[in-house]
């Protein structure tokens, strides 16, 4: 699949962070699902899945000077095998300004 677009990412009341996106224009087949990926200062990288066009990710350091989000899209291939397509990123100053 191509990567998908439109990524936004806004910060809510509880330090988490509400991540959507829009499906990719060239998905390949069926999308089976979504990883998202996200790394706050040099801290760990996380990854999580979902099969929704948004992801509600908590608990995210309230004193990070930025966090990356990424986001990919995935369908299975005859066979059972996964596809990844491209990533779409955005880095932002966290928490987000308003």
């Amino acid at each position: 699949p191509s990567e998908p677009t439109s990524l936004t990412v806004n910060a809510t009341e509880d330090d988490s962070a509400y991540v959507e996106w829009k499906s990719p224009n060239e998905p390949g087949g069926p999308l089976t699902g979504y990883v998202v990926t996200w790394q706050c200062d040099q801290n760990h990288l996380m990854a999580a899945t979902t099969d929704e066009a948004f992801l509600i990710i908590p608990g995210l350091p309230d004193v990070a000077r930025q966090c990356t989000f990424s986001v990919s899209a995935f369908n299975v291939a005859k066979g059972g095998r996964q596809l990844r397509g491209k990533s779409a990123t955005l880095t932002t100053p966290w928490p987000p300004q308003k």
